[in-house]
């Protein structure tokens, strides 16, 4: 595995032209045959958070990102969480009811963007709205799917909504709160893309 992000590391450094030493290394010897699983882990995640690292500035240098995502970001409202290399913006938020008064519903609008080299056909997670505050009103399951995620563009998402319950309080703190003073975070847990390759996240 090691080996493997490194050699991973290597190739976009060369692509993006940029000056990274590797030496050539007998990880064997390197790493403790004695490190706990967790030990291995920590390793590992670093190792990944730099190489996603190296793979945004690749994209930057090759033009593939887009600058309008720059001008996005500051239309949209809510904290914006970048779980691997998508990015999930609430960018609006309106309420509406039912045929029966006990019907509420919260209508969203998201902006997905997609900075993988590759299209996206679902996408998994897990989102947590929370105040002014930062307090938190409620976590729920999130997935994007019925759609692709074209490489390098964003793509707005409207037609999910959520079904309150009048007598539970957090979901009647959802539907009251105003979409200005709402924040928003999105974790991906599974990513599908359109080649039937997949990605998990921990």
């Amino acid at each position: 595995m090691k080996k493997r992000i490194i050699v991973l590391m290597l190739g976009l450094s060369l692509l993006i032209g940029q000056s990274y030493c590797y030496a050539e290394t007998d990880f064997d010897s390197v790493v403790p045959e004695d490190l706990s699983n967790e030990e291995l882990v920590d390793a590992y995640n670093e190792l990944r958070d730099s190489y996603n690292a190296l793979y945004k500035l690749y994209l930057k240098e090759s033009g593939t990102a887009n600058s309008a995502e720059t001008e996005s970001k500051s239309e949209t409202a809510g904290d914006e969480i970048t779980g691997s290399l998508v990015t999930v913006n609430l960018a609006n938020k309106t309420t509406s009811k039912g045929k029966y008064d006990s019907d509420y519903y919260v209508d969203f609008v998201f902006e997905v963007r997609n900075e993988y080299d590759k299209d996206i056909r679902g996408i998994q997670g897990n989102a947590t709205f929370k105040d002014l505050f930062g307090e938190k009103i409620i976590s729920m399951g999130l997935d994007f799917t019925g759609e692709t995620f074209n490489h390098g563009t964003t793509s707005l998402v409207s037609d999910l909504y959520f079904d309150c319950n009048q007598f539970i309080d957090n979901h009647m703190k959802l539907y009251s709160t105003d979409f200005a003073d709402l924040q928003f975070e999105y974790k991906p847990t599974m990513i599908v893309f359109n080649d039937g390759t997949s990605i998990e996240f921990e």
